[in-house]
């Protein structure tokens, strides 16, 4: 699970507390929004085999396989996609040198008063 540096808690102050925000791990949101789009798109790929096939017999059953299959990978690909926008998104946003430039300051601040 990925904390911003709004979540950290001042190690400093004793009576500093933890937030509670939930933060979406990056692997999650792939992973969940693939296998979501993924199911979607099995199902929109077995409607479209059967409406689109020629007759109703045995072979619609291959067509609903390889529909499903078809769908189905289009569908995690386009899932992960998103999830992986919507992780980065969301992501970090100060960079590790930004962070050290903060606490630096922080730092500084706390050596000058005292």
């Amino acid at each position: 699970m990925m904390v911003d540096d709004a979540e950290v808690p001042n190690a400093d102050k004793p009576d500093s507390q933890e937030t509670s925000k939930r933060v979406v791990d990056p692997s999650d949101a792939v992973t969940g929004l693939g296998f979501i789009f993924g199911l979607l798109g099995a199902v929109v790929g077995i409607g479209a085999a059967v409406f689109l096939s020629p007759t109703f017999g045995w072979s619609i059953i291959g067509y609903c396989l390889l529909a499903a299959l078809a769908g189905g990978s289009a569908g995690v690909v386009t899932g992960g996609m998103i999830g992986a926008a919507i992780a980065v998104l969301r992501g970090v946003v100060l960079s590790a040198p930004g962070r050290n430039t903060i606490l630096a300051a922080e730092q500084s601040k706390r050596t000058d008063r005292g």
